[in-house]
């Protein structure tokens, strides 16, 4: 399955997709274009102007994409959702969502949604060809079936103090990056019951758990997903011997998300990040090697 979307899920939010894919910085600086839209925030409340600005300055340049849908509610379409694969909304309710999914093509590609209020989703359902999806999700939202947008393979979420039940995503059989995060603006972890029914995900091969956590707090619901290749755990959800033994009995974290890179004769403190409960820090060298070691001692218990 060829997502364009997926190589940059894993590092970047697809929130700024859009900069990503279509103005890049590499192409601005060929054209000496000094032009922000993209770096202002969807939904801010000028968006729909500095969109309108975007239009009317970059309509001639070599580089200019003209391919997103947006809609920002009160019946405010762009003039023309008929050739575009890549779409922006927010909604205030399910019915308006219906609305404006009842008007986006049946070859959309990927989807950025909000909604202020309690929504189903299941109007999604009716995108079959959905390769992406980037939602932000109330404890009283519901998602759709997905296993009728089978195409789908990377799902970043966003979730508030109390998250909706999430189980659903199970059925995304062909999903291969899963985000799971916490508004940035948040104070505190949210809570879900569970990662079990991400073992039941046969090609799930990257994983984002940013102030996630689930209240059974079994690492080996991670361990076991069959075919995980590269994670982010926030460094406050397990502790150290359980990131040990995710690494004894998985594989290395990515080290500049926390996990200790403990096979250098010369690490450094940026090659040891904290993990573990709250921030670890050393102040010598010594005090480095003396972790290394302890550290791959808790390893090897497992």
């Amino acid at each position: 399955m060829n997502n364009e979307f997926y190589d940059i899920a894993f590092n970047e939010s697809l929130s700024f997709f859009a900069h990503e894919l279509y103005c890049s910085p590499e192409n601005k600086k060929i054209v000496s274009c000094a032009e922000e839209f993209f770096n202002q925030g969807f939904l801010k409340n000028s968006v729909w102007d500095k969109y309108a600005e975007y239009l009317y300055k970059c309509k001639d340049c070599p580089y200019f994409r003209h391919n997103i849908g947006f809609y920002f509610g009160n019946g405010h379409y762009t003039n023309d959702f008929s050739n575009k694969e890549i779409f922006v909304i927010n909604v205030k309710s399910t019915e308006e969502l219906n609305c404006v999914a009842e008007n986006l093509p049946a070859n959309t590609k990927t989807i950025w949604i909000s909604s202020a209020n309690p929504t189903n989703y299941y109007a999604l359902e009716k995108l079959t060809q959905l390769q992406t999806v980037y939602i932000s999700l109330g404890a009283k939202d519901t998602l759709w079936d997905m296993s009728k947008t089978p195409a789908l393979d990377v799902l970043e979420t966003k979730l508030g103090a109390n998250a909706p039940e999430l189980t659903a995503i199970k059925k995304a059989k062909n999903l291969r990056h899963l985000g799971l995060t916490i508004h940035i603006s948040q104070l505190g972890k949210t809570v879900i019951p569970t990662f079990s029914f991400l073992k039941e995900m046969p090609d799930l091969d990257s994983l984002v758990l940013s102030g996630v956590a689930a209240q059974d707090n079994n690492i080996d619901d991670l361990i076991n997903i069959p075919k995980l290749k590269r994670i982010w755990i926030s460094p406050d959800i397990y502790t150290t011997e359980d990131y040990a033994k995710f690494e004894a009995l998985k594989f290395k974290i990515y080290d500049e998300y926390g996990i200790y890179e403990c096979d250098k004769d010369d690490a450094t403190i940026e090659d040891i990040r904290p993990l573990g409960k709250g921030k670890r820090y050393f102040k010598t060298e010594r005090a480095i090697e003396k972790f290394i070691i302890q550290y791959k001692k808790i390893m090897q218990n497992f």
